[in-house]
């Protein structure tokens, strides 16, 4: 890790002993805890970073030992990756495919689809370890081999892209990245605490504490058997089915993306709620109703019913509509880009030399 600068303008490594010490107490205290949320759980998620680096941040505080902010960058970013890097439990739903009664009930070609899995994806049908449900058996040492492997090409070409990356859009380009400033904002509440920002940090944390409880709640309340509304996401789908069917409407009040769209100039924002509109409420609805449009992609028009959910409706409209114009788009757009900017980009890569 590269050190970073600190107020006297000195570089100071973020990478210290005691960092070393506090990440390999969260690699043996608290994966496991995150295995039993995900597999008891899968709704309430894994421990969240932010969660976890202000609780190391006070404690360190408390024993009279203050992470400095380059150690709070580290442990920040450490565990950002961790939970991104190889996640082992994943492992237990794919196996759970080979006793499956629905993928040994389907057959293709004579064979059910439990027996069609490979050895790579799950263990085979009759070992102990569906029974033992342990990831310590040499029967999950190959389903765990390679997802571990794809982790590590992984890491391997993100750290690759990022030093690359850094060096073209920070040193060179000097792009700016709004998202950006949360983390570093947040690192630098912890770390320095300054007091100007403690007063608004302390009342909008507990807001939306208040705010996530009643969101995420429904989704604690199925697991325990209390059927509760959903508050975060309404969906008004069958609302216009009649004026405009198969097209969708929703809207969305989890905190995150509300986050996002702060975040955003107003005139994308908007932009962005007019094309929204215009391709999943209005042309949704045409290429099933106009006649004109129907002709155009009949799979839709044919597959589509009354009653279909928001998140049905975007799937196959997706895959029967908008995914071959939204890689076209994507294509054509990137080629524009590449055109418009060519003597940027040209300059930029021969920074590289």
């Amino acid at each position: 890790m590269e050190p970073t600068r600190s107020s006297a303008g000195q570089r100071v490594s973020g990478l210290t002993k005691r960092m070393l010490l506090i990440l390999v107490m969260l690699l043996l205290l608290l994966v496991s805890s995150n295995v039993y949320l995900a597999l008891a759980g899968g709704a309430l998620g894994i421990l969240s970073t932010y969660t976890l680096v202000l609780l190391f941040t006070y404690i360190s505080r408390y024993l009279g030992a203050d992470l400095t902010k380059q150690e709070v960058y580290a442990l920040f970013y450490a565990l950002t990756f961790s939970w991104v890097f190889f996640n082992s439990y994943t492992v237990i739903y794919r196996a759970y495919l080979r006793v499956s009664e629905v993928t040994n009930s389907f057959l293709i070609r004579g064979e059910p689809v439990a027996r069609l899995l490979p050895s790579w994806f799950a263990p085979p049908a009759g070992s102990p370890v569906f029974k033992l449900r342990t990831l310590f058996h040499p029967d999950m040492a190959l389903p765990l081999l390679v997802p571990l492997t794809f982790a590590v090409l992984w890491l391997v070409a993100e750290l690759s892209m990022v030093m690359l990356a850094s060096y073209l859009f920070v040193e060179v380009e000097a792009l700016p990245f709004p998202y950006a400033q949360m983390d570093a904002a947040f690192i630098t509440m912890v770390s320095d605490r300054p007091a100007e920002w403690l007063r608004g940090f302390l009342p909008a944390a507990g807001i939306m504490l208040f705010i996530a409880t009643l969101i995420y709640l429904p989704s604690v309340g199925i697991m325990v058997g209390l059927p509760m509304p959903p508050i975060g996401f309404y969906d008004f789908t069958p609302q216009i089915t009649d004026v405009l069917p198969g097209g969708v409407l929703a809207i969305n009040f989890y905190p995150w993306t509300l986050a996002q769209g702060f975040l955003m100039p107003l005139e994308v924002a908007a932009a962005a709620l007019v094309t929204s509109i215009l391709v999943w409420t209005v042309f949704n609805s045409l290429f099933v109703t106009h006649p004109f449009f129907r002709s155009w992609f009949p799979d839709w028009a044919r597959e589509y019913q009354r009653g279909m959910s928001y998140w049905m409706i975007v799937e196959r409209s997706t895959l029967r509509v908008w995914a071959p114009i939204q890689l076209g788009a994507q294509l054509a757009l990137s080629v524009l880009i590449v055109v418009r900017y060519r003597r940027e980009i040209a300059r930029a890569l021969s920074a590289l030399a």
